[in-house]
């Protein structure tokens, strides 16, 4: 099964027989995801990013913290291969490294120093735009038409 989101600029031709929602208006979700506004560091202006919408977030947080305290480390492993191989745009890049740091600390806070931290990966995946190849979305609907 596939699901597709599918954005438009404003000003296209849009196909009017379609319920279009405005992103700035009402936010889009799917999959525990939603789709955001960002200013990344460095950036003038903001970008449409992906993240974990913020009860995802929390529970992830929960299970971290909860798992490290019951000393569950084959779960604890798991969690973070899980998260490791999010999809990685940058707003779900940002709460991966959060919720590494939040390993780190709720560790050694927990366990002291004696027992090491658990591997946690060193770069986390991301998502970078591909040049566009194929045909344009109006060339397609005119070609289904005809």
């Amino acid at each position: 099964m596939v699901n597709w989101v599918l954005l438009c600029w404003p000003g296209e031709d849009l196909d009017r027989s379609e319920l279009w929602r405005p992103v700035h208006e009402q936010r889009i979700r799917h999959s525990n995801y939603e789709l955001v506004r960002i200013t990344k560091p460095g950036a003038k202006a903001p970008v449409l990013t992906w993240r974990y919408e913020k009860p995802q977030f929390e529970k992830l947080h929960d299970q971290i913290v909860q798992v490290i305290r019951l000393k569950q480390d084959a779960i604890l492993d798991q969690i973070i291969h899980t998260l490791h191989r999010s999809p990685g745009f940058a707003g779900v890049r940002q709460q991966v490294k959060k919720l590494w740091d939040i390993t780190r600390k709720e560790w050694k806070r927990t366990r002291g120093e004696s027992e090491p931290v658990p591997e946690i990966p060193k770069n986390i995946g991301y998502v970078r735009r591909l040049p566009d190849v194929g045909a344009l979305w109006s060339e397609l609907v005119k070609r289904d038409t005809v």
